[in-house]
């Protein structure tokens, strides 16, 4: 196999993996939110947008760099680095998240339950 052939596959692979990421960031990242004190639901996010965003722009980056302006594969190396490195940050603010709602233990204790259009909410929470 060629070099375009691997080329071809690490940009569908690197742009399936992005992609993920960015789903992640915007629908997975908003069950919890429910669970912060109302002050801090915008707060947390407006993160997740923000980080969604940026790892829109590291697979597009990459892309713009590699097709038009034919950067060198180093520089690709890390413009691909930094959107993982942005991911990190995810879970770091998801971290910071769980700690202030402890969704985890209260998840793993069957006291929360999910409410569609809402998130986790308390399992004792009208509906």
């Amino acid at each position: 196999m060629g070099a375009g052939s691997h080329d071809t596959r690490h940009t569908a692979f690197a742009i399936t993996f992005f992609a993920c990421m960015v789903m992640v960031c915007e629908f997975c990242a908003f069950d919890t939110i429910s669970l912060l004190p109302p002050a801090r639901q915008n707060t947390f996010a407006g993160y997740y947008h923000t980080i969604a965003g940026l790892l829109l722009l590291s697979p597009i980056g990459a892309l713009i760099a590699a097709n038009i302006a034919a950067v060198p594969a180093s520089v690709l190396f890390f413009i691909e680095w930094f959107g993982v490195w942005v991911f990190a940050g995810y879970w770091v603010v998801k971290s910071v998240e769980f700690h202030i709602t402890s969704a985890e233990k209260r998840v793993l204790k069957g006291e929360l339950k999910k409410k569609e259009g809402v998130g986790l909410v308390p399992k004792d929470a009208g509906d």
